[in-house]
């Protein structure tokens, strides 16, 4: 099967919604994000974010920030394959 008909395909399996989050994600690797200010950012509904959050989690495409801020905070988890492999679908 040719390498396009691959990438479209995978494009097609990954919903708008987590195609927003990483995408936001991918521009800003190094911002460390609350699950609001990523749907935010993302211009996305929380629900929708919180709907997809574990598998965003399990699949290592966000990890918990170091940020020392007294609460939770996120980013794209730049060591993952899966990133690799959705930044280059999207990119």
């Amino acid at each position: 099967m040719p390498k396009l008909e691959n990438e479209n395909r995978a494009k097609y399996i990954l919903d708008d919604v987590t195609v927003k989050v990483v995408d936001t994600l991918l521009d800003n690797p190094s911002i460390p994000y609350s699950k609001s200010q990523l749907a935010e950012a993302a211009d996305i509904s929380r629900d929708a974010l919180y709907r997809r959050w574990d598998a965003l989690v399990e699949n290592n495409i966000v990890k918990k920030s170091d940020v020392e801020s007294g609460g939770d905070y996120w980013e794209l988890d730049q060591d993952s394959e899966k990133v690799e492999a959705i930044a280059k679908l999207l990119h």
